[in-house]
């Protein structure tokens, strides 16, 4: 891992020597609850205890951190994230192992929330959802002010698309990556795919609905008003108007480059075009500093 981070970083000539980094999956936890309004010690130590319940990882395995959300007479809402320190030391090694220093470390989660906050001017207390496709893994993430609200993720991602056009058409993985996004490549376009993709369209619909109606029968929250579609697995064609369809919501494809001010002397404006969705969590996390 460390020679791909090294290589990554010195074919982009990225001189900057410090580093933010962020973690999914199963390593990662977030938990919402309530406590009575403590202070000091008090309060540490009740998070404390109220995290070794809601873990289920010993607490000396993780790292975890809190935020209180809001304060209502004697309760507060709280804000838990622990992430493994198996899987953080694993990435920090790498990163220092590659001649940088990691400064901060962060979930995809938050740093998607962070690109989002930044570059929309959402309505007030408006709810809104992320739906971030990588290969094998889609992360969905419910939020309102910048606040996750709910999170879950699922065993699915672009490479679903992509291993069905490969078989049902015989051709090799990059070939068939170029036709989930719209191109043709030999004799075979997005019209041929239709069905097939469509039907795994359909699957992953399922997922959201499912999440969104559970959100919707435990939260006391607004309705879900926006779809935002994030990860390179996402840019598969024809996603974005099937879900807004089938969800009767507005879907958008995140642009994390939206209010960012850049020299289009020394940046491709199409290719940061074509990567919209691809940085989404790279974006949220170089907005972050240390000690946030």
């Amino acid at each position: 891992m460390a020679e791909t981070v090294s290589k990554a970083l010195d074919g982009a000539h990225i001189k900057n020597r410090n580093v933010a980094i962020s973690l999914s999956g199963t390593s990662v936890i977030t938990r919402k609850f309530m406590l009575q309004n403590l202070k000091g010690e008090d309060l540490e130590e009740s998070i404390k205890f109220e995290a070794k319940g809601q873990l289920t990882s010993p607490i000396e395995d993780v790292f975890f951190d809190y935020e209180i959300l809001r304060e209502e007479d004697d309760k507060m809402d709280v804000l838990l994230v622990a992430i493994k320190k198996e899987k953080v030391n694993e990435f920090i090694s790498a990163v220092v192992q590659s001649g940088r220093n990691v400064e901060v470390v962060d979930t995809d989660h938050f740093a998607l929330l962070n690109a989002v906050e930044y570059n929309y001017a959402l309505p007030a207390e408006s709810t809104y959802a992320i739906i971030n496709m990588g290969a094998s893994q889609t992360n969905i993430i419910i939020s309102k002010n910048g606040v996750p609200l709910l999170t879950r993720d699922i065993s699915f991602g672009g490479n679903n698309f992509t291993e069905v056009i490969q078989k049902e058409f015989h051709l090799d993985y990059e070939k068939a990556e170029m036709v989930k996004k719209g191109q043709t490549v030999g004799g075979v376009n997005s019209n041929l795919i239709e069905h097939s993709v469509k039907m795994l369209f359909g699957d992953l619909k399922l997922e959201i609905a499912k999440t969104f109606d559970y959100f919707q029968a435990t939260s006391t929250e607004e309705a879900i008003s926006k779809i935002f579609l994030a990860g390179g697995g996402s840019r598969v064609r024809g996603l974005n108007e099937f879900l807004g369809k089938e969800l009767n919501l507005n879907v958008e494809s995140i642009n994390p480059f939206q209010n960012v001010l850049y020299n289009e002397r020394k940046f491709d404006t199409d290719y940061l075009h074509e990567m919209e969705a691809v940085f989404g969590v790279a974006m949220g996390l170089a907005m972050r500093r240390m000690g946030e």
